[in-house]
């Protein structure tokens, strides 16, 4: 099962802050998963540890776009925050497939969904759209992405249990057969 989930909001509505947020969580799981980071942009190694730095401090999200995969107990997750043109939407989906990521989650504006939303998940078996509204007052920004941060983690983890759930049910399938 390959999932892909959409955060789709209009431009500067906080679509990349909370998917660096999104980053912050997965790559500290405190050890209720077994997490590394599969693959991540040379480029973009930096600003990886920026963003965990600025998650332990509490501080302000640095600037800049990332792609990063994690592996966590065997499942592929992709994050690209990049997503307000629709090409940059097109290539964290190829990055996705070309890193074989079981799940893949990006940034997107609304306007790419309405237009090419049946080609771009084809090849996936299933995906969800949540929607990013931006708040009116900026003291309630932060809260809010953190808010949408922890629903997407959340997501992620129950989309991770239904995989590996489906690949146990697959082996002991497989297991019958070949004692039979």
């Amino acid at each position: 099962m390959k999932k892909l989930i959409f955060l789709s909001g209009q431009a500067s509505c906080g679509k990349t802050t909370t998917l660096k947020m999104l980053i912050a969580m997965l790559a500290n799981t405190n050890g209720v998963y077994t997490t590394t980071v599969k693959h991540l942009d040379s480029r973009s190694k930096s600003l990886y540890a920026n963003i965990l730095t600025a998650w332990q401090n509490g501080t302000t999200m640095p600037d800049g776009d990332i792609s990063i995969v994690f592996d966590i107990d065997g499942i592929l997750v992709g994050i690209r925050t990049e997503g307000d043109c629709l090409g940059a939407v097109w290539a964290a989906i190829d990055y996705f497939e070309k890193k074989s990521c079981d799940i893949g989650v990006l940034a997107c504006h609304p306007e790419h969904l309405k237009r090419s939303l049946p080609c771009m998940v084809a090849p996936w078996s299933c995906y969800e759209i949540v929607d990013k509204i931006s708040t009116s007052k900026d003291s309630l920004h932060e809260q809010a992405n953190r808010h949408m941060a922890q629903t997407l983690f959340d997501m992620i983890m129950d989309a991770i249990n239904l995989i590996k759930k489906s690949q146990q049910a697959c082996n002991q399938k497989s297991s019958t057969q070949s004692q039979n």
